[in-house]
């Protein structure tokens, strides 16, 4: 399963990143992204099967992303972060 993981800060996708390696050698972080709207238009979603997003971020928000994303990829699945 490919996941891409977007947050605004680095240090939560360095450790969600080897926590989910260690869970299920299966899984695999496929990209991070600092920016939303750099993953919205940079990733090669067609090999995402799952979108694990903080909902609040600088420039376009988490929720944002998500219903940018799921007009193409209905299927994707969503999970969404916060530490508000």
């Amino acid at each position: 399963m490919n996941i891409v993981l977007v947050d605004d800060e680095q240090v939560i996708l360095d450790g969600l990143g080897k926590m989910i390696s260690h869970l299920n050698r299966n899984w695999q972080v496929c990209a991070a992204f600092t920016d939303a709207e750099e993953a919205l238009n940079s990733c090669d979603w067609d090999q995402v099967q799952v979108l694990l997003v903080d909902i609040s971020m600088p420039g376009m928000d988490g929720i944002t992303l998500i219903e940018e994303a799921r007009k193409d990829f209905p299927d994707l699945v969503f999970l969404l972060l916060t530490a508000y």
